[in-house]
């Protein structure tokens, strides 16, 4: 993995005071954890569409509890239904649970479904992938 070296630094009484560097993972192994975890389920994922949903999920790829989807939980895949798929893939209620149904049948080897990987296979079963990759 290549991370990219950050110091945090701090001006004191007009003397800069450099604190340990810690390390940051770099953009591309981000992106190229995620494409590995698309490329499970699909042999050739389109990179735009997977790099275009890193940026759409940042801040829920940010914590360990909100980059997984349990779907198990009706109150989770009714939230993926009314705000992704409704919002971002413009699909009406009965297009959103046939592909989110779809989308759990195929991942349900995985106890943590990776949401990138999620929200890709659900454009790709409603055939909407135009909306995230353009």
């Amino acid at each position: 993995m290549a991370f990219k070296v950050v110091s945090s630094v701090t001006v004191h009484y007009k003397r800069v005071v450099n604190y340990a560097p810690f390390l940051l993972p770099t953009r591309d192994t981000v992106m190229e954890k995620y494409l590995a975890n698309v490329k499970k389920y699909v042999p050739n994922p389109i990179e735009d569409a997977v790099e275009s949903l890193v940026n759409h999920l940042r801040l829920a790829l940010a914590n360990r509890d909100s980059s997984t989807v349990a779907a198990t939980d009706p109150e989770e895949l009714a939230g993926i239904r009314s705000g992704y798929c409704s919002v971002n893939l413009d699909l009406t209620s009965e297009q959103a649970d046939a592909a989110i149904q779809k989308v759990c049948e195929i991942m349900k080897g995985d106890k943590a479904k990776c949401r990138v990987t999620f929200y890709y296979l659900l454009a790709q079963e409603s055939d909407t992938m135009h909306r995230v990759a353009g």
